[in-house]
This record gives C-alpha cells, sequence and structure tokens, in this order.
C-alpha cells in the first residue's frame, strides 16, 4: 500500500491563499501571554499565521501589508483585551477586517480577553473611554470614529470565547480544534475521490474515536493488505489531529524497526509530539518511562501505521 504524507492540518498556503489566520491584538495586553501561547501552538499545528512582530520586515510601512495580510487571510482572530479600543491601528485593522468579511468571506473568530463582550458591544468602560480621547483627537473627521465604532459592534457580536472563569489552555486548544475542522471543510481533500472513504471514517468517529467513550482508548485497524487501512488512518488523523494538545503520525513501523530500533520510534515520537529536533534516549526500558512521564497529562492522538508486533505497541 502506497503511504501518503502525513501532516496536522490543511494549509491555505499550498491552496491559493497566503496565511491561515490573521491575529490582531494589543500588544501591550496581550503580546506576551494568551497571543504569544496562541501563536505558538498554531505554528507547531502547521497552521499559516500572520503576526505583526514575525511578519513585518523592518522599515516597512505598518498598514499597507497589514491590511495585504487580512486579504490574504482565511481567518482572523481578533483579541479583544481592555485597551484593545485605545489603539488607532488595532481599530484600523478591525475595520478592515469587518470589509473582508463581506468581500473575501474572512472568517472571524473573536476572544473576550478578560473583558465583558456587552461592554465591548455597547462600547461602555475602557472602551468609552478610548473613543471619548479618539473623538477629541479627530474632531474633524467623525466619520473614522463611527466606522470604528461600528465595526467593534459587529466583531461583538460574533460568537468567540470568552477567557472569564477559564483556562487559557483549554480556550486555545478548543480554537486550535475549531480552525483545523473549518479547514478541513473549506478545502478539498485528497481522499475525496476514494469511493466509500467518508462512511469508513465516519463509523471509526462516531463508534470508536467520538466524545464520551472514556479518557483512553486503544483501537486497531486490521485486515488484509491492500484494502486501505494507511490511507484510512490518514484521514482520520487529518480531520481529527487539531483538536489534541499533540499528535503525532509514525509509518513505517514494521520497517522502521528492522532497520532502526524501537529506541529510534521512540526518539521519532517524542520529537514529534514535543518539538524538538534531539531527543536523548539510550535504551528501550528508558525510552518506555520517558514517554509515559510526558504523556501521562497531556492529550494527544498517535497513530502506528503498519505495526506487526506486540513489542512495538
Amino acid at each position: 500500500m502506497a503511504l501518503l504524507p502525513s501532516y496536522s492540518c490543511s494549509s491555505s498556503s499550498s491552496k491559493g491563499g497566503k496565511y491561515d489566520v490573521f491575529l490582531s491584538f494589543r500588544g501591550e495586553d496581550t503580546r506576551k501571554r494568551f497571543t504569544n501561547h496562541l501563536y505558538t501552538t498554531l505554528k507547531q499545528k502547521g497552521i499559516s499565521t500572520f503576526k505583526d512582530d514575525e511578519k513585518l520586515k523592518r522599515g516597512t510601512s505598518i498598514t499597507p501589508e497589514l491590511l495585504k495580510a487580512i486579504e490574504e487571510s482565511r481567518f482572523a482572530m481578533i483579541i479583544l483585551s481592555w485597551d484593545y479600543a485605545s489603539s488607532k491601528w488595532c481599530l484600523i485593522v478591525l475595520t478592515k477586517i469587518v470589509e473582508c468579511m463581506k468581500k473575501t468571506g474572512l472568517v472571524v473568530l473573536p476572544v473576550f480577553h478578560y473583558v465583558d463582550p456587552s461592554d465591548v458591544r455597547n462600547h461602555r468602560g475602557t472602551f468609552a473611554e478610548a473613543f471619548d480621547k479618539h473623538e477629541e483627537s479627530f474632531k474633524d473627521n467623525m466619520r473614522n470614529i463611527e466606522t470604528w465604532k461600528a465595526a467593534l459592534t459587529k466583531v461583538a457580536d460574533l460568537a468567540g470565547w470568552d477567557l472569564k472563569d477559564k483556562y487559557e489552555s483549554k480556550v486555545i486548544q478548543e480554537i486550535i480544534g475549531r480552525i483545523c475542522t473549518e479547514l478541513y471543510h473549506k478545502f478539498s481533500s485528497v481522499y475525496e475521490d476514494l469511493v466509500g472513504m467518508d462512511s469508513c471514517v465516519e463509523e471509526m468517529l462516531g463508534s470508536y474515536l467520538g466524545e464520551g467513550l472514556g479518557d483512553v482508548r486503544f483501537v486497531g485497524i486490521c485486515g488484509m493488505g491492500g484494502m486501505g487501512k494507511t490511507t484510512l488512518a490518514q484521514e482520520i488523523y487529518r480531520r481529527i489531529s487539531g483538536n489534541f494538545e499533540a499528535s503525532s503520525f509514525i509509518a513505517n513501523i514494521r520497517e522502521e524497526t528492522k532497520n532502526q530500533g524501537l529506541v529510534s520510534l521512540q526518539k521519532q515520537l517524542l520529537s514529534k509530539i514535543l518539538m524538538e529536533s534531539e531527543i536523548r534516549i539510550w535504551n528501550v526500558y528508558e525510552g518506555i518511562d520517558v514517554i509515559r512521564n510526558t504523556l501521562h497529562n497531556k492529550k494527544v492522538f498517535i497513530v502506528l501505521d503498519d505495526v506487526d508486533g506486540e513489542q512495538q505497541l
């Protein structure tokens, strides 16, 4: 059976768009914490993301490149923090995002960063204070102010995530899962022409890998060679790996065991989970302990392809 390359989530960069996600945020409020954690996780999942301090070239005029990045993105994540509206640049970007919702079908996903969504929607609290200051600065151009207010109300009306009383890590995983699911539905699959694939995948997800079936699941796909076991496993991995903290698809288990040994496979697994290139393991038993200690408190999805011995599991 021919093995197909594995990946965590479809990327728009190979399908016509330059970025999957555009991040809009007030740097002083969130850059070093929530935004950084979100951006790091997006990168780990292979989701092409525009973040101003990563993508903008030094000396480049900020507005044109930012606005162009929005037009070239599939999703816009707007992190609405307490001081977001005080930034003229944030409001200009926000207005462009709302414009692209209508023109390009940009999907907008707001995050309410410890602010009340109703305060954002109705311009109360710090948002009211911010617009009062803008009105002082733009007395001769109140049209801009009204446009910014309308854009803020529009975004605040959208379904999103409220961080109040929630673990940030859990919210980030929900965001990643939503984006990966949307990307899967938005872009055609390399398996779309395979007869019966969807029904097989749905049966696996519904009967064996769905919600409410326990915390730990061990599922085997068995059968004669050439039946499509690897292809089915690849498609399942593609669809749901984004819902986990970490994921790994390891191919050619039988051949790798014969040629490189189990320690090599253990290193490969940990390298993908930990996103580290150099893993130090000297024997199988040490590897078992490291894997157990590393994964025991994580929500992970691991696929081992072409297993032919219990020792490999």
